[in-house]
């Protein structure tokens, strides 16, 4: 980190004073990510199942054409095509448009799984693009990405088609969010990073409530499809007007673009020309570097692959992600028994429990600001609840569990963020994202345990892997106290402090 003969950070300079620029980043990032969260809300919509009859009011050789298929008993094939019927689903969905209801291979959990690995995949490589190239190239290609495929993938004429744009459809929707949550940290002062987070949770929250709500009023996945990809044109409007994270520059030592971001930060945000002048000095003082031999395409820095201890803490971290992701889309999946298996209501209701855990969690950062210690609690509300459902079912318990179960989630995004240095930042929390859609990928597994086994039996599994969470957290350090670090030579030095410490103890 770059001082000035023990004077503040450049980036603590940079940041001390919010203005234009923070509310032009947050207005870009917020509107990026509920987009994402309206774009992923829909996707279960999109390869939902409809019942279907013919047009006709007497199709003629209707017995000849009568077959058996794997999802429905009967499916009637007609002269004229087929009608909608149920009240309180979709009209076209992609199982209706390209009749997939008897196919073996386009089944609804292949599509998923695709969508699934798309989403996992995807956050993990723009992570480490992010962590390369910069915050800015690598939200404006995803951008473009997803508005090329999603025009495209709403005019697909078949289902290969389909399958192929999807894939790439979604391949940056997680990336894009992870990407834009970093940004927002970065450019805020740290002790103030966390707000950014009460505003995600409300943000998704009103994502899956404008979802529900635009798939009710519209009722055919090619027309939603097309809705939604234009939204993103607003953020990529927005973006030219954004310059790259200044945290990024520092961390990279890009000494030439630092300055260039300096005098468009103090245009926006009107520092003062004493302030422009110390920023400028301190930066004079940064010495621009080339790649080192510890820089390897996946990561910034080899260094942290090698070190034992990184590596002890991203293993516990990466399982307790899982098991989050699992809490929340398996809790989700069991609230949606309260609708009647009506699609539009059950994405407002998870909508508005996710709206709920942004106070929750604000209140809990009230009480204690350690980060860990909230997780923890939310582990063991949820393993409460787990045990408590399991006796008694009722829908209260469930709704408690989502509540707890995203702000769980969120809490993992603001630890994340503030424990991995800032050259492999959007790296790690790729990674976690990536890492967490296996958790989402078993979820539904959940539905048949409940069915096939014993109901109990899948709520004893969420208990159970929320105490293994527990457990993994104790080897999990606090970071909220400590200074968060750029480098890898940052991370040793804090890491040497600590043993002193304990030493001293």
């Amino acid at each position: 980190m770059v001082s000035d003969n023990g004077k503040k950070p450049l980036e603590s300079l940079l940041f001390s004073k919010i203005g234009f620029f923070q509310l032009l980043v947050i207005t870009f990032a917020l509107t990026s990510i509920i987009i994402n969260e309206i774009q992923r809300s829909f996707d279960p919509i999109l390869i939902s199942n409809i019942n279907l009859k013919c047009q006709d009011e007497a199709p003629s050789k209707r017995s000849n054409y009568t077959q058996q298929c794997q999802n429905y008993e009967f499916i009637l094939k007609c002269d004229h095509g087929y009608s909608f019927t149920d009240p309180r689903g979709m009209h076209t969905t992609v199982i209706s448009d390209y009749l997939l209801y008897c196919s073996k291979f386009f089944t609804k959990d292949f599509l998923r799984m695709v969508v699934t690995l798309a989403a996992a995949i995807g956050a993990f490589f723009y992570g480490v693009w992010a962590d390369k190239y910069g915050r800015k190239k690598i939200l404006f290609f995803a951008i473009f990405q997803i508005v090329i495929t999603g025009i495209l993938c709403s005019y697909a004429t078949n289902a290969y088609q389909f399958l192929i744009l999807k894939f790439f459809n979604d391949f940056p929707i997680m990336g894009m969010t992870c990407i834009s949550l970093l940004y927002v940290t970065e450019v805020f002062p740290d002790n103030q990073s966390s707000l950014v987070f009460f505003l995600f949770d409300c943000i998704c929250g009103i994502g899956l409530i404008v979802c529900g709500s635009i798939s009710f009023s519209l009722r055919n996945w090619r027309l939603i499809q097309l809705v939604i990809t234009l939204m993103y044109v607003i953020p990529l409007m927005m973006l030219p007007f954004i310059p790259e994270s200044p945290k990024w520059l520092i961390a990279k030592s890009k000494k030439a673009r630092i300055e260039r971001i300096i005098e468009k930060i103090a245009k926006l945000n009107k520092f003062s020309d004493l302030l422009i002048e110390e920023l400028k000095r301190i930066c004079s003082r940064i010495e621009s570097i080339e790649e080192t031999q510890y820089h390897h395409p996946l990561i910034a820095d080899i260094r942290f692959l090698r070190n034992v201890k990184f590596l002890t803490h991203l293993a516990c971290l990466s399982f307790v992600w899982v098991v989050s992701a699992l809490c929340v889309y398996g809790f989700r999946f069991k609230v949606t028994d309260i609708s009647e298996d009506c699609i539009f209501t059950n994405t407002i209701i998870c909508g508005v429990m996710v709206c709920f855990a942004s106070p929750l969690l604000f209140f809990l950062l009230c009480i204690t600001s350690n980060r860990t210690a909230v997780i923890n609690f939310s582990f063991l509300a949820m393993t409460a609840l787990c045990s408590i459902s399991a006796l008694l079912p009722h829908p209260l318990f469930l709704q408690l569990g989502v509540i707890f179960a995203t702000e769980c989630m969120t809490s993992l995004n603001i630890y994340t963020t503030e424990y991995m240095p800032t050259v492999i930042k959007a790296s790690g929390l790729g990674l976690c994202t990536s890492i967490s859609r296996f958790g989402s990928a078993l979820a539904p597994l959940t539905e048949h345990i409940s069915v096939y086994v014993c109901r109990e039996f899948a709520f004893e599994i969420f208990g159970l892997l929320c105490l293994c969470a527990l457990f993994s957290l104790s080897f999990l350090p606090e970071c909220r106290q400590n200074e968060l670090i750029n480098t890898y030579d940052d991370y040793i030095a804090e890491s040497t402090q600590e043993k002193q410490k304990l030493l001293k103890k």
